[in-house]
């Protein structure tokens, strides 16, 4: 019978010191010389002793080329792409909607367009104007009486001097409506009664040892107006003078908008890491270059 080798044993998976390989080797050389059955007597005690030793890990010609899977995702990042989908189909369902109205009013007619640029100028001068109360809430509601009072009026006065002129302008020119110029001929001494009305209650309301803070809320109400009702006093000009000077404008600023979020969420700090603005800290400068672009 012919005696394994160490090498063959080795490709079994057992280990086998020197020392021990050369001594194994001397027994085998003297198991040659006996009967065949010390022979097989002696390989059986060597098979027996050599489980001692350890097993070799097996290897395999493919383990080096096999292809490590793809880590799973932690539940953080699947709750961000979710939230991020979420918000992706939010946004589309409320442009839909945001759209179709606007389409709606436009077809409608002027006086419907009108009406909806009143209601801008109230919600924006009312988110202006909340951002200072809010910033100084304790001082104002402890010293200040009627301080949002006043504010409303004085948008009021700035409403009604501003849109009864353009009323009166338009009696003027449709010859359907002459009946009510005796009317419109009221409207700047009406208007000229609410400024005076509305100045007095205002220097009433003054405060001793808050007069300069007093001066400061009126000084910011009054530029809020300008930004809101001197700025669209103008647009109703635009929009009878023809709704393309008015839509327009409305459909580049949606359409910068709309490309600007897309472009932000795709290619978002993957080319430019530097951050765009502070005050927005989710604004990108791959947002604002796309909306420019397209």
């Amino acid at each position: 019978m012919e005696r394994p080798s160490s090498a063959s044993l080795r490709r079994r998976g057992r280990r086998i010191p020197e020392e021990e390989d050369d001594q194994q080797q001397a027994s085998f050389s003297e198991v040659d010389n006996d009967h065949p059955a010390d022979k097989s007597a002696g390989i059986q005690s060597f098979l027996s002793d050599s489980s001692d030793y350890p097993l070799l890990p097996p290897t395999s010609s493919s383990s080096s080329s096999t292809i490590n899977p793809r880590p799973m995702m932690s539940p953080s990042s699947i709750r961000k792409d979710e939230s991020r989908v979420r918000k992706i189909i939010t946004r589309i369902i409320s442009g839909v909607i945001m759209i179709s109205l606007f389409i709606g009013i436009i077809l409608s007619g002027h006086v419907y367009v009108c009406a909806l640029v009143f209601v801008l100028e109230i919600l924006l001068f009312r988110e202006l104007v909340t951002v200072r109360y809010h910033c100084n809430f304790d001082r104002i509601e402890q010293t200040i009486p009627l301080f949002r009072t006043t504010q409303w009026m004085w948008f009021f006065v700035a409403i009604f001097y501003t849109y009864s002129e353009f009323a009166v302008e338009m009696i003027k020119n449709n010859t359907k409506l002459h009946d009510l110029l005796e009317y419109a001929q009221l409207a700047p001494m009406l208007a000229f009664s609410l400024y005076t009305g509305t100045f007095v209650l205002t220097i009433a309301t003054m405060q001793t040892g808050h007069i300069r803070f007093q001066l400061n809320q009126l000084c910011w109400t009054i530029v809020v107006l300008c930004l809101t009702v001197g700025q669209l006093k103008y647009i109703m000009h635009n929009i009878y003078n023809g709704l393309i000077w008015f839509t327009l404008p409305i459909l580049l600023v949606i359409t910068n908008d709309i490309m600007a979020y897309f472009s932000g969420i795709t290619f978002g700090r993957k080319f430019i890491h530097r951050q765009f603005i502070e005050l927005s800290p989710n604004k990108t400068w791959e947002g604002f270059i796309g909306g420019g672009i397209f």
